[in-house]
């Protein structure tokens, strides 16, 4: 028959369970997002590495003449870091230099969780947290920063929270030492003073309530010595 040019593209994802085309097939994924036109694009995560999926599809019945036709395809890697889900876990900066800064790109807390042992935040209420440590400069002084997915494919509206350890280890008990959390843009910066040098810290990274999970950029950076007011 005649095939229009145009399709309202759908599609959906299956894993199999023994692995083949003849298993059993479970959806763990669909996208049909009217709001981006006839394209489609999503991000899919917590998949199961070195697994085979199968890709279903389609053309929405929103429009009968736009359920058939021509389309172009390309699944990639966003290369996202899955960051730790637990302190124990945490990705660690370093020692932040002195007049310098550690940059980690492309982190992600799609696959995160919240569990009832984790430290308690004061400021919001964690969600999908993971962790980071580093290590304070000698000025006592950092500036942490970050950005929301620069692609804006996964955005997440960012929350620090910066903790110390009691006893120095991932187990033990966590004060908070400060926050931050801006509801008007995804983006956030905590500056942090008067902290004791060569002492390592805990940084919890969340979502808020609306973007939860997504990718993003993260910064810390030495802010340098303080001048006397």
């Amino acid at each position: 028959g005649q095939y229009a040019n145009d399709i309202n593209l759908q599609y959906a994802l299956f894993e199999s369970d023994n692995g083949a085309c003849s298993g059993n097939l479970t959806q763990v994924f669909f996208s049909s997002n009217s709001t981006t036109g006839f394209d489609e694009e999503a991000v899919v995560s917590c998949l199961n590495p070195n697994t085979t999926y199968f890709l279903g599809v389609d053309g929405s019945a929103t429009s009968s003449n736009l359920i058939e036709g021509f389309f172009g395809l390309e699944i990639s890697d966003s290369g996202a870091t899955s960051a730790g889900d637990l302190p124990c876990d945490a990705a660690d900066f370093g020692l932040i230099p002195d007049n310098g800064m550690v940059t980690l790109t492309n982190q992600s807390n799609l696959c995160a969780s919240h569990l009832f042992f984790e430290p308690f935040t004061i400021g919001f209420v964690s969600q999908r947290s993971v962790y980071y440590t580093f290590t304070v400069p000698s000025s006592g002084h950092v500036i942490i920063d970050g950005v929301s997915d620069p692609t804006g494919v996964s955005p997440v509206g960012l929350q620090f929270a910066v903790f110390n350890s009691l006893n120095g280890n991932c187990n033990g008990v966590f004060s908070q030492i400060d926050f931050a959390y801006t509801f008007m843009d995804l983006n956030e910066t905590l500056v942090l003073q008067c902290l004791e040098p060569e002492t390592e810290l805990y940084l919890l990274v969340d979502g808020d309530g609306t973007n939860t999970a997504g990718i993003f950029d993260l910064t810390i950076s030495d802010g340098g010595p303080i001048l006397p007011q």
